[in-house]
């Protein structure tokens, strides 16, 4: 914890990740709109035996969890190497939490914020939910 600077230089480094994992979603969905559905085989889903809406929306749906579900995982262990890159140890138990504490964010500020497009209003949150589970998963000083 030395080199950080205490639970308050621990707090900011997770931020920093937090938002950079925000941010390198961000690139790779900017560069590859389709990356997520292509990685689930949602763009290949045709429904021979049953063609119509019924199909569409399964295919969807399954596509939208299987794609939050890869964003989710990977986000995850992206911040967990970064979080130990920069010296935020343990870093499993902040990665863990970072996007926990965020979903919460958004979700709270969602009335704040109110525009779900801008960059900013995924980065702050984010950035804000890894600090806050920094400084929550702090390692005590033992006596």
């Amino acid at each position: 914890m030395g080199m950080l600077g205490g639970p308050a230089g621990r707090a900011l480094a997770a931020a920093g990740v937090g938002g950079a994992v925000v941010l390198a979603w961000w690139a790779v969905l900017s560069a590859w709109p389709s990356a997520v559905f292509t990685l689930v085989g949602a763009d290949d889903v045709s429904c021979p035996d049953a063609p119509g809406w019924g199909c569409a929306i399964g295919a969807a749906f399954v596509g939208f969890l299987l794609g939050v579900t890869i964003v989710l995982v990977s986000g995850i262990g992206l911040a967990a190497w970064g979080l130990r890159l920069v010296g935020v140890l343990p870093a499993a138990p902040v990665a863990a939490l970072g996007p926990v504490f965020a979903f919460l964010l958004l979700w709270l500020g969602g009335e704040v914020l109110g525009d779900w497009g801008s960059l900013a209003s995924a980065v702050v949150p984010v950035s804000l939910g890894y600090a806050l589970a920094a400084l929550i998963t702090t390692p005590r000083a033992r006596a």
